[in-house]
Parts: C-alpha cells; structure tokens; sequence
C-alpha cells in the first residue's frame, strides 16, 4: 500500500511541478492568466519528497528486522549503502534546493532557468528508484527519465490550467501550442515506456 501511495504522491507532485515549471516559459499571450503560484510549486515538491521516502522507509525496516541493526544504523546503510537511497539524497537536496529558490527570490527569468536545471536531477533521482533503472541500468535510467518527464509535463499543464486558470484569456493560443505539445508527449510517455 505504501508502494501506491508513494508512486501517487510523485506522480502528482512531479506534474505539478512540470506543468508549473514549463508554464513559467510561456508568454503570458499564450495561455489564461494563473498567477504566481509558488505555494503549488512548493506543495509539489513537498509532495515528491514524501513520496520518495515511503520506499526508503521499506528499506530502513528491512534492516532493521532482517539484520536487526538500530535504527540510526539501519538508517545509514539505506541512505548511503543501497542505490534507492542515494537516489531518494539527490532527490530530497535538489527539491531543497528548489524550494529555497522559490520562498527566497522573486521569479525572474534567471531564477525559471535554474528551477529547470534543478528539474534534471530531481528527475533522475526519481527515475532511479525505478524498475526500469534497476533492470536496465543507465539506458533503463535515461528512458525512465524521458518518460517520467514528458508523463509530468502533458498531465501537469493539464492540472494546473485545469485548477488554477482565473479566466479564458488566450484559450485559443494556448491549445495551438498545446494540442500539439499534447500529441508529441503522449506518443513519447508510449515509446519510452516500452
């Protein structure tokens, strides 16, 4: 149950973040008005966070009962000794990273840059805790990666326009962009995920 909840809470918090994030971009004639948002943003990440901590904390039991060490001990060896939490430490430091950005500056045009080369690794740690990276090693890690990015991209546009539009300005513009962003993400989350 942990392992639903876990994927759920990534999945959700890594579109809100993509749609959030690649929305940033976009000229303001090109989609409704949503302001800034940056308590969403900050959800999102809080959302990936705790995600990627429901599989480590299996690891951490495990340890603790199969091995019976203690739980600082067994806390130790999860982080540092298994590759689910190494990846779980990338993803929690780059998401500090990101929501320091957001609750410290303003958002300026340098600040959505950095936000999106902090994106590259939180989504790598994501896509490292998978089967496909564990099964398939770097190119199983870099498919995971394309199809969780592209997954969070399409479905996060969807959610934030859906929940945060404040009116239908620029419907128009927006769907010649999206329609056919839409289209290249669906087709890329089938041949990544294959």
């Amino acid at each position: 149950m942990n392992g639903i909840i876990g994927e759920l809470l990534i999945y959700i918090g890594g579109a809100l973040w993509a749609g959030r994030l690649l929305l940033l971009f976009v000229a303001e004639d090109k989609k409704p008005t949503i302001g800034p948002l940056d308590g969403l943003a900050c959800a999102a990440l809080v959302s990936i966070v705790v995600g990627s901590v429901l599989p480590l904390w299996r690891v951490v039991s495990y340890f603790q009962q199969e091995m019976d060490l203690s739980f600082r001990e067994a806390l130790r060896a999860s982080l540092f000794d298994v590759r689910i939490g190494t990846y779980f430490l990338l993803v929690y430091f780059t998401a500090l990273c990101a929501a320091i950005l957001i609750l410290t500056t303003r958002m300026r045009p340098a600040i959505r840059w950095l936000l999106l080369l902090l994106t590259i690794p939180l989504f790598v740690g994501i896509a490292g805790t998978s089967h496909a990276a564990a099964k398939h090693g770097i190119s199983g890690l870099w498919l995971q990666t394309g199809h969780f990015s592209l997954m969070a991209l399409w479905v996060g546009v969807v959610l934030v326009i859906g929940w945060c539009a404040r009116d239908f300005k620029h419907w128009s513009s927006f769907l010649r962009w999206f329609s056919p962003f839409a289209q290249l993400a669906f087709v890329g989350v089938i041949v990544t995920g294959f």
